[in-house]
């Protein structure tokens, strides 16, 4: 059991430095004329195609991210909530 609950909770540590990766490409991409890098413009691309795969396209830039910035949080607490204690 103690295995598995490291298990989850690397898996989960991941999913949220993913999210948290695409989190900051979201609010570089919010910047006027092209005022960030072009890999953090990119990633915010990344995260555009995927909120228009989940439908989520509809929702503005800035509530996208801000939901995203919830998400993450809630996954690295999680993470840390499960994680085996000796």
């Amino acid at each position: 059991m103690r295995a598995l609950l490291w298990v989850l909770t690397v898996v989960l540590f991941l999913t949220g430095m993913a999210l948290a990766v695409l989190t900051i490409g979201t609010f570089a991409s919010l910047v006027p004329n092209g005022g960030t890098s072009l890999w953090l413009r990119s990633l915010g691309g990344i995260e555009t195609l995927l909120s228009a795969r989940l439908n989520l396209d509809s929702l503005p830039g800035f509530t996208r991210a801000t939901l995203m910035v919830i998400v993450t949080g809630l996954i690295f607490a999680l993470s840390a909530y499960i994680k085996p204690r000796s």
